[in-house]
């Protein structure tokens, strides 16, 4: 699991720009998410498609929404993992 801290809506450009870094210093990876929402505040993510361990931070996030009942909805979402680069 992920902090949602650490789910951006930035690009990776931008993420690294802010961070004084190249994207060379990164592997880039898209993932797939599922928010785990705690009384309807998302606090952690959940990466459904590779480890989470080596992710530094996921860009370029982008939510929906999915009605499992008629009054739950799950909410999902992709983005791009930056994995930093063993140098």
């Amino acid at each position: 699991m992920i902090n949602m801290t650490k789910v951006l809506g930035v690009s990776a450009r931008e993420y690294c720009d802010s961070m004084k870094k190249e994207i060379s210093d990164y592997g880039l990876e898209g993932v797939n998410l599922r928010v785990h929402d705690s009384f309807n505040t998302a606090t952690v993510v959940e990466v459904l498609n590779r480890n989470d361990k080596d992710i530094e931070v996921i860009v370029g996030y982008s939510p929906f929404h999915v009605m499992v009942e008629k009054s739950e909805h799950r909410t999902y979402g992709s983005g791009t993992a930056l994995i930093p680069v063993k140098k």
